[in-house]
């Protein structure tokens, strides 16, 4: 995952995901500066849970698709895990 982070910049983020509580497989990555918007996960989180650090490929805007969509491609660390240790 690093390798992805280093090499395409552009097209792979480190974010904090958070799934939406009120609505069922609703996710959105949040990236820690203040310019970028929070992108929209699409697919399934790849065994993720809420706060966990992860890498989102954003996926390239086409004719229907808003700017702002992802998927998750790997995870970093767990905020579960942190919580246990």
């Amino acid at each position: 995952m690093q390798q992805w982070l280093v090499k395409e910049p552009g097209k792979y983020l480190t974010c904090t995901l958070r799934l939406n509580s009120e609505t069922t497989r609703a996710a959105y990555a949040e990236i820690s500066d203040t310019t970028t918007p929070a992108i929209k996960i699409r697919g399934r989180v790849r065994g993720a849970f809420d706060m966990d650090h992860v890498v989102v490929e954003k996926i390239a805007t086409y004719a229907g698709v808003p700017p702002c969509q992802g998927k998750v491609a790997g995870k970093f660390n767990s905020f579960v895990s942190a919580l246990t240790e």
